[in-house]
C-alpha cells in the first residue's frame, strides 16, 4: 500500500487516487502530466490492490497521451523493489482488449521468453478474445516443456508442471490433451465438505453440546448450506466461543452475515455492549439491515472512525445512514463530500450513491467528474445521473458509449443517454471487440 498520499488538489495526487480530475487534467493538456502518469504505472498507487482498480483509467491515460507501448513491456522486464507487474498487465490487458496491435505483439513476446508469462496468461486471458488467446497456446506449451525438460536435468524428474485451474489453462485443456494432463486434479467430494450429509437437526445439536472441538465443522457446513434461523438462539452462546482470532470467529461472522435481517435484535443487544467481541459485525449487520433506531449507533461508529482520521471504511455505513434516512443523518453529507478523494478508491461509489439520496442538489460537480474516474461503478452511477447539460458531458458521455476499452456496464449506460447513430436506446452496447 502507498504510505505518501500527495494532496488531491495536485495532478499527482489526483492521479493517485484515481479521480476524474486527474484524468480531466491530463486531457486538458497540462504540462508534466506524462511524467505523472508513467510514475502510476512504474508504482502501483492503489490503497487495496485486491479491489481498487486503475486499469481503464490507466490504459486511457496511455492511450491518449500516446506513451509508447514498448515502454510498458520494458518496465515489465526491469528489476524492481516494488511489485508493479499485475498493474502494468491490467492496463496492457485493457489495451489489448480495444485492438492495439503492438500489444498483442508484445504480449506473444513476454509469453514467449518473459520471467512471469504465466501471470501473464491469466491475466489477459478473461478480456481479450478466444482467437487472440488461442494464438498464445503454442507458446504456452513450449514454455511448459521447457520448465519440464530443466527440471528434469536438474534434481529430477518432478513430473509435469501443473497450471491452475483457471483461464486460460481451462478452456485449453477442453481440447488440448497436452495442457489437460497438467490440469490440478479435481478435489474429492469428502474432503470439500465432510459433514455434507448430516442432517441440520444434527448438526445443530452438535452446536448446542458441549465438544467444542466440534462446532467448528458443524457450524462451516451450515454455512454452506445457507442462512439457519434456528441458530439465533445461539448466537449469544457461540459468541464466547469465537471471542479470540481462530476458526471459530470466522464461521461465526459468516453465520450472522448469512443470517442477514434476522440477526438484528441479536446485534442490538451486542451493540450495547462496548467491549463485544463481535462488534465490528454488529455495524455490518445494522448497516444493511437495521432501522431509524439503529441510527445513533451507526453514527457512533461514523465519528469513532473519523476521529481516529480514518481515510476510509465508511463506505457501508454510508450506504447504511443513507438507506436509514432522516434529519440525524444529514450531518454526514459533508464528511461524504471530503471521502470522495479517498485513497480507497473502491469505495467512492457508496460514497456517490450516499450523496445522491442525502445530498442530490449538491453531486452536480461530482457526477461530472465521476465519468471520468478510475473506477467503473462511479462511471455507471455517473453517466446514469449526471446532468446532460453540462458543458462537455454529451461529449463524454458518446466518448464512453463508443470506447473499446470501456466497461460494458458504462457503455450501456452511456448509451442509453445518448444512443449510438442507429440505435435506439434499450438496445445495449455492441461489446468490445472479440471479448469472450
Amino acid at each position: 500500500m502507498v504510505e505518501n498520499w500527495e494532496s488531491a488538489g495536485t495532478l499527482f495526487g489526483a492521479l493517485q487516487r484515481g479521480l476524474g480530475r486527474g484524468a480531466i487534467r491530463v486531457a486538458a493538456g497540462e504540462a508534466g502530466a506524462g511524467p505523472e502518469v508513467f510514475r502510476c504505472l512504474r508504482w502501483d498507487q492503489r490503497w487495496d490492490t485486491q479491489v481498487d482498480d486503475r486499469r481503464v483509467y490507466l490504459a486511457r491515460l496511455v492511450r491518449d497521451l500516446g506513451i509508447p507501448v514498448a515502454e510498458l513491456f520494458a518496465l515489465l522486464r526491469e528489476p524492481s523493489e516494488v511489485d508493479t507487474f499485475q498493474n502494468l498487465c491490467g492496463v496492457l490487458s485493457v489495451l489489448g482488449q480495444g485492438g492495439d496491435q503492438e500489444v498483442l505483439a508484445g504480449a506473444r513476446r513476454y509469453v514467449a521468453d518473459g520471467q512471469r508469462w504465466a501471470d501473464m496468461l491469466e491475466t489477459i486471458a478473461d478480456g481479450w478474445s478466444r482467437e487472440s488467446g488461442d494464438d498464445l497456446l503454442p507458446l504456452a506449451r513450449a514454455r511448459i516443456e521447457a520448465d519440464e525438460a530443466a527440471e528434469a536435468g536438474g534434481s529430477g524428474d518432478d513430473g509435469p508442471v501443473i497450471v491452475w485451474d483457471a483461464p486460460p489453462w481451462r478452456d485449453w485443456a477442453v481440447g488440448d490433451d497436452f495442457i489437460a494432463a497438467r490440469m490440478p486434479p479435481s478435489p474429492g467430494r469428502g474432503r470439500e465438505r465432510p459433514l455434507e450429509l448430516i442432517p441440520v437437526a444434527e448438526l445443530l445439536a452438535e452446536l448446542g453440546g458441549d465438544r467444542r472441538s466440534r462446532w467448528v465443522p458443524a457450524l462451516a457446513e451450515l454455512n454452506a448450506r445457507g442462512p439457519r434461523p434456528e441458530l439465533v438462539p445461539m448466537l449469544d452462546r457461540l459468541a464466547g466461543a469465537g471471542s479470540g482470532p481462530g476458526p471459530m470467529r470466522a464461521m461465526l461472522s459468516r453465520a450472522v452475515q448469512l443470517l442477514g435481517a434476522a440477526a438484528v435484535p441479536v446485534a442490538r443487544g451486542w451493540a450495547a455492549d462496548p467491549g463485544h467481541p463481535f462488534g465490528w459485525r454488529v455495524i455490518d449487520v445494522l448497516a444493511a439491515h437495521g432501522g431509524p433506531e439503529d441510527v445513533p449507533v451507526l453514527l457512533a461508529e461514523w465519528e469513532r472512525l473519523a476521529g481516529a482520521q480514518a481515510l476510509c471504511g465508511f463506505d457501508d455505513l454510508a450506504a447504511g445512514l443513507a438507506r436509514i434516512g432522516g434529519p440525524e443523518v444529514a450531518r454526514i453529507v459533508p464528511w461524504l463530500h471530503e471521502l470522495w478523494t479517498t485513497p480507497h478508491s473502491y469505495e467512492r461509489a457508496a460514497y456517490l450513491r450516499a450523496l445522491l439520496v442525502l445530498d442530490p442538489a449538491g453531486c452536480g460537480e461530482l457526477l461530472v467528474e465521476g465519468l471520468w474516474d478510475c473506477e467503473a461503478e462511479v462511471r455507471r452511477i455517473a453517466a446514469e445521473h449526471v446532468a446532460d447539460a453540462e458543458p462537455g458531458v454529451r461529449e463524454r458521455l458518446e466518448s464512453l458509449r463508443d470506447d473499446p476499452v470501456e466497461e460494458d456496464e458504462v457503455r450501456a449506460a452511456a448509451g442509453e443517454r445518448f444512443p449510438a447513430p442507429g440505435r435506439s436506446a434499450g438496445s445495449g452496447p455492441e461489446g468490445r471487440p472479440g471479448a469472450r
